[in-house]
């Protein structure tokens, strides 16, 4: 490599380490240096410090604006901060504490509920408390982060009839009783006596005088104050001692003076044409409120031109980031270009089918993401926009209509007739699956706007109350024209605080056909786009993945076709016994594969739905009982490579096939049958039996070629179809997963080994071990066993080296599916994954073993392997993530890569190998290998057992401890042949 490669190589490290040190998405999508402007605000509060901070964006976006009204901050939503902000409060040092909500899949029920701390610069500090939400509902449990009087935080807990203030400075508790806490429930506050405020959703507003007594301190719609139509909303304690009160109704600021409250601040003209100011925050004197499209500090507007500008810090780090990106991006595609050069210039058939390939993915990729997404796309939201309207229509002859005609004032909420009206709705959403992501709201026209007097949504904007009056005045509305035409309109919105919907709005009529209000039935925007998104990656996972098996499968049969064509021809020319081509077992070596890893992606969550439901056996616990089909596989085909030659000298090549044939069937054939753990074992112990019997006798074939190029290429086969067998069987086995329970897709197992039985009794118990390969076989050692296994560079090879690698390796086959279907990655994507490995395995395998043969020495080369097994696991211990347990499979791809073809040089080029002989010796290692592949699944049952993390850090410890024992051992013994 010359120097200015070097360079330029080592300027791209350099690079890419300062552009994931630096990388802020926040930074990448603002304007340089412009003005930055705020969208759909929807909370606001200060700080000790003069700062503003805002929520927008559809609460997925924090800015801090500083006293010189610049924005020196901004917090943008993403998979490792929060989701959406429904509250917000600062501490005395300028921490930011979030409460964080996320729904689930269908985008309506809350999936967990956390509270997190970041730093003033906007670091995330540490997830303060979180509850992960089980049963289905909508009403939050953390109510709300507030700061109290010494600007320390305290959050609130909401339960049925209590509720819990929690002090994160202190931790300190304090439980408050309150009658159906959780449903009544809305805003908080602590006054400047360190007791709370509350408000209900009947607009009552309470102080806490104990734990067990509240006074009402004002009640909404007292028409002995004159107060008509007060619908209280945000509260906010000032520094002066004074309650804040947001009034939706009278659409004022206002302030709570002898249980009443007097105006602060509204705006000019007639009631309909005012803003409605939602959140409040009093502090340091001052007052902020947010409208739908606007906040206020001491009643003047703050956000009228949107001219706000970066802060210098801001402006300087984008440029830098923009300008990393930029050559990030140059250097990716240079890498890409060496690499589909240098992929090619391997002259490897299966490298250069890979690469063929993957540029068919590129392609299909393309045409996917150009043509069938937008089309899929649409109609998705197309059907769903149509079943919305449907049940809109629906629902709307069935409410009842006394109860809607009720409805006008905040104290009615949980009534009677809202109580009536709720148990209708949550009977129609319930008793059918396909309504359960949808919510409902009903309008009514109140006071010349329009008014939400129910709604089943809560955990974003909180509008559970009866009369919550939005901006914009009925005469001239979109409303107004359903009411009077009567007919169903359909909406996508994208620009509300509360995120994207799309909903039908419909008109209520009277049982004389009078106008009583509309409902709205509607859906998540975002969650369904991100389900019809998810749906097509899986779409194109599993045509890229099935592709990529069919190809493997075409190129096995158009193989076999052309080696039975040759074979045929031997015979046409009346040889009296022709030789069959060695080749031609690739065929029974991928059926093998094949048949036995249909299950692999799936084996391990199989066999703990299998325990769940029939129970445990010899009193073992589930995560052992768990590896027991891997293991039991595993010790069956090491058997076999001890007695294997036994079994055939005894019977018989055809008697070994046709027995070997009929048990491999059998074996899926009990698993397929019968849902048992037991059977399961059983049926994995027989067909280990058969897969080894098989493999021995190909491996037996394999050496008793017609000449040496015979028998290379008849092994270049055997490893070709080794792969291609495994990857297909895997991939074939996840993507029926798709449609097919786990014990029917076993059953494509029983059809493949039924092939491979006809095609072992046709074929391969025609072929021939020679003589010369039994005596071979037979032959004494000239040193004894005992000898050569404990000549401690033997003992440490096996011991230290091999036996602990490949029990390692079934981290892939047994702990990932489990951690990775807990983590959310579906049965099929978790077979797909092991792809990862195989591809990095297939394109560089010989690239890095030629690599490391020439520049490293052997026991360096295999310290690397060892300690890169290390880094895969640290990697998902640290950041216990999809993404690093992904990275933790393709680090095991690389290590595998060079790995074990390391091993096999190191081992056979240990001079005792020559006194004990190499089939001898082949066969020691074999049995190593077999063993730690039974203690491999055995292992990681132990890990699940005492706790994934913990265990992987004892796996890391025994590791490290190894590779320091080969490295010391190999630095002393070198240069010494020693028995």
């Amino acid at each position: 490599m010359s120097s200015f490669k070097k360079l330029l190589f080592a300027f791209g490290v350099l690079l890419t380490i300062v552009f994931f040190w630096t990388y802020r998405e926040d930074y990448l999508l603002l304007e340089i240096p412009g003005t930055f402007e705020i969208t759909s605000p929807e909370y606001v509060t200060l700080d000790n410090k003069g700062n503003t901070y805002i929520v927008d964006s559809s609460r997925e976006r924090i800015l801090r604006i500083n006293k010189d009204d610049e924005v020196d901050l901004v917090l943008k939503s993403s998979d490792k901060r929060f989701s959406q902000v429904l509250d917000l409060s600062i501490d005395d040092e300028g921490n930011i504490y979030v409460l964080n909500n996320a729904s689930d899949a269908l985008g309506i029920y809350l999936s967990f509920e956390s509270i997190q701390k970041y730093s003033p610069s906007g670091k995330l500090m540490e997830e303060a408390y979180t509850i992960e939400r089980e049963n289905k509902s909508v009403i939050r449990l953390i109510s709300q982060i507030i700061t109290n009087p010494d600007d320390t935080v305290s959050y609130i807990i909401l339960k049925d009839n209590s509720f819990i203030v929690h002090n994160l400075s202190s931790s300190k508790e304090e439980v408050y009783e309150f009658q159906n806490a959780k449903e009544i429930l809305m805003h908080f506050d602590i006054d400047k006596e360190n007791k709370i405020l509350v408000l209900t959703r009947k607009g009552e507003l309470y102080r806490a005088e104990n734990k067990n007594n509240f006074d009402l301190i004002y009640k909404s719609g007292d028409s002995q104050k004159g107060e008509d139509g007060v619908v209280p909303w945000g509260i906010s304690v000032g520094e002066d001692g004074n309650i804040y009160i947001t009034d939706l109704g009278n659409r004022r600021i206002g302030i709570l003076k002898d249980k009443k409250i007097e105006t602060v601040y509204t705006d000019e003209g007639e009631l309909q044409d005012k803003k409605i100011y939602y959140s409040i925050s009093a502090k340091n004197n001052n007052i902020a409120a947010v409208s739908e499209s606007d906040i206020i500090l001491n009643g003047e507007s703050i956000i009228k031109n949107n001219n706000y500008k970066l802060s210098t810090g801001i402006v300087i780090m984008r440029i830098l980031i923009w300008i990393d990106v930029f050559l990030l991006a140059i250097g990716i595609i240079i890498f890409f270009i060496w690499l589909f050069k240098f992929l090619l210039s391997q002259k490897s058939f299966v490298i250069n089918l890979s690469v063929i390939v993957m540029s068919g993915v590129i392609i299909i990729t393309v045409i996917f993401g150009l043509i069938v997404v937008p089309n899929i796309s649409s109609h998705s939201t197309n059907e769903t926009l149509n079943r919305i309207i449907s049940v809109s229509q629906l629902t709307s002859k069935l409410l009842p209509k006394d109860a809607i005609s009720n409805l006008d004032s905040i104290d009615d909420y949980q009534n009677n007739d809202y109580t009536s009206l709720d148990k209708l709705i949550k009977n129609i959403f319930s008793s059918n699956e396909s309504y359960d992501n949808m919510y409902c709201v009903i309008y009514k026209v109140l006071n010349g706007s329009i008014s939400e007097v129910y709604s089943t949504i809560n955990y974003l904007g909180d509008s559970i109350i009866v009369n919550f009056p939005h901006e914009w005045k009925y005469e001239g509305s979109l409303e107004q024209e359903i009411l009077e035409t009567g007919e169903t309109k359909s909406i996508s919105y994208d620009g509300w605080a509360d995120g994207d919907c799309l909903f039908s709005l419909g008109p209520i009529y009277g049982e004389n056909g009078e106008h009583l209000g509309l409902i709205e039935i509607g859906i998540d925007l975002t969650t369904l786009q991100k389900n019809n998104t998810k749906l097509l990656v899986n779409i194109f996972i599993n045509i890229t993945a099935m592709s990529v098996s069919l190809i493997m499968i075409a190129v096995e049969i158009i193989e076999f076709i052309n080696l039975r064509a040759k074979y045929r021809s031997k015979i046409q020319e009346k040889k009296k016994k022709p030789h069959i081509p060695l080749e031609i077992t690739r065929m029974a070596v991928f059926l093998v594969f094949f048949a036995s890893n249909i299950s692999s992606g799936f084996l391990t969550l199989y066999a703990k739905e299998v325990i769940e439901k029939s129970g445990d056996l010899f009193g073992l616990s589930s995560e052992l009982l768990m590896a027991l089909p891997l293991s039991i596989y595993t010790l069956f085909m090491a058997v076999m490579s001890i007695f294997g030659t036994r079994f055939c000298k005894k019977i018989g090549i055809l008697k070994s096939v046709f027995s070997g044939a009929i048990l491999f069937v059998i074996g899926y054939l009990i698993q397929f049958s019968i849902h048992d753990i037991l059977a399961l074992i059983i049926g994995n112990a027989l067909c280990g039996f058969s897969a080894g019997l098989f493999l021995m006798i190909v491996n037996l074939i394999l050496d008793n070629g017609e000449d040496e190029e015979e028998v290379e290429r008849g092994w270049v086969s055997y490893t070709v179809s080794l792969t291609s067998g495994t990857n297909s069987g895997i991939v074939f086995g996840s993507f029926f997963l798709n449609w097919l329970p786990k014990q029917m897709v076993i059953g494509f197992s029983v059809i493949v080994a039924f092939l491979l039985a006809v095609f072992a009794i046709c074929y391969i118990s025609k072929m021939e071990i020679s003589e010369a390969v039994k005596q071979e076989i037979s032959e004494k050692p000239k040193i004894s066993t005992f000898r050569f296994v404990f000549s401690p560079k033997i003992f440490i090879t096996l011991g230290i080296l091999i036996l602990p690698m490949v029990s390692c390796s079934y981290y892939l086959y047994y702990l990932f599916p489990v951690v990775g279907f807990d983590m959310g990655i579906s049965e099929n994507n978790i077979g797909y994954s092991f792809l990862l490995n195989s591809l990095v395995i297939l394109l560089f395998g010989t690239f890095f073993t030629n690599f490391f043969y020439k520049k490293l020495p052997r026991y360096v080369s295999l310290c690397l392997w060892i300690t890169t097994y290390v880094l895969s696991f640290a990697i998902f211990i640290i950041f216990q993530n999809v993404t690093s347990l992904l990275i933790s499979l393709v680090l095991l791809g690389f290590a595998d890569a060079f790995g074990i073809n390391m091993y096999y040089a190191y081992y056979d080029e240990q001079p005792q190998i020559e006194q004990y002989g190499y089939k001898h010796s082949e066969k020691a290692r074999k049995i190593v290998e077999n063993f730690g592949e039974i203690v491999g699944p055995m292992l990681f049952g132990y890990v699940l057992n005492i706790g994934i993390f913990q265990g992987l850090k004892f796996i890391i410890f025994i590791l490290i401890i190894f590779v320091l024992i080969f490295l010391i051992s190999n630095i002393f013994t070198n240069n010494k042949k020693t028995i």
